[in-house]
């Protein structure tokens, strides 16, 4: 498996840029105004005979359960997270491990935990989390008026993504 390298930090401090000189192509946008790059891009680099997967991030925002250890490595000193709802002692040991030295291991629970992340955040919280208790059997009730119940397909893909995880 290939190295991913990561472009973390504040929005609009010149990621873009520079994902675009080390891919050597123009795949990012590069603007003067923050908030253009929403979507991670990944491209393949190579830089002194290394080759490697590189991915341009939208900037840190405190919030994206995703980003947990690059919140950290910036200086972060915890997290307050939608994903800990569902999974508190694995979201705990990414902080834990991170702190005790362990950037391994702590990118790897991180990295395993990122599809769990994008199910609970394909619809409006607290709608998937709830949904995800109450698959937990933790019985945490119905949605109040306006919310709604979670799509068919975003709930297959929450259940699923819990199973893979290992928290149902």
């Amino acid at each position: 498996m290939k190295p991913l390298v990561a472009i973390v930090g504040r929005p609009n401090v010149g990621k873009s840029m520079l994902f675009n000189k080390l891919c050597g192509q123009r795949l990012s946008i590069v603007e003067d105004t923050p908030g253009v790059t929403r979507d991670r891009l990944y491209a393949q680099c190579e830089w002194r005979s290394r080759t490697f997967d590189i991915v341009d991030t939208g900037g840190i925002e405190p919030g994206n359960d995703d980003q947990i250890l690059p919140l950290l490595a910036l200086g972060g000193k915890g997290v307050i997270s939608v994903t800990s709802n569902v999974a508190p002692r694995q979201t705990h040991d990414i902080c834990a491990k991170f702190f005790a030295g362990d950037v391994a291991g702590s990118c790897a629970e991180q990295l395993r935990m990122i599809p769990l992340c994008n199910a609970l955040f394909s619809e409006v919280n607290p709608i998937p989390v709830k949904k995800a208790l109450n698959l937990m059997g933790k019985e945490v009730g119905s949605l109040r008026s306006p919310l709604t119940d979670m799509e068919e397909a975003n709930a297959a893909k929450l259940e699923a993504a819990m199973k893979e995880y290992g928290i149902l």
